[in-house]
């Protein structure tokens, strides 16, 4: 069992060598509401105050659905510190059955979804 005095000594240690401060990896989500719907969210990472955004990636790591796009990444407007990220989603719908006098009976093929690994690098 890894004791706390270790988990802080190894957290400690990469700050005073500055290797998080270089870079960091965020990670990032959208997933649609039901099978029926799509999804666009905006995803907004931030470095700490007083750092500035050199430069990016962005890694898709799982996505599924008809639409599972990155639509557009950017600083922040305001904000160095800040990337802004803008997914959108959308599921592979249902197949529905109508019955007289009730409700459709609705089989999901499936949601859709995006997860993304944001790696961002700050001014030096």
């Amino acid at each position: 069992m890894i004791s706390r005095e270790l988990i802080c000594a190894a957290i400690c240690a990469a700050y005073a060598t500055g290797a998080l401060a270089q870079e960091q990896t965020f990670k990032v989500s959208n997933t649609t509401p039901n099978c029926r719907d799509s999804s666009t969210v905006t995803h907004r990472v931030c470095l700490p105050d007083g750092k500035k955004i050199r430069t990016w990636s962005i890694k898709t790591i799982s996505a599924a659905g008809t639409r599972h796009d990155i639509v557009s990444q950017e600083i922040a407007p305001g904000a160095p510190n800040c990337l802004q990220i803008v997914t959108a989603v959308s599921p592979n719908g249902e197949d529905c059955i109508s019955i007289p006098f009730a409700s459709p009976i609705c089989n999901c093929k499936g949601r859709g979804w995006i997860e993304l690994d944001v790696r961002v690098i700050p001014d030096s």
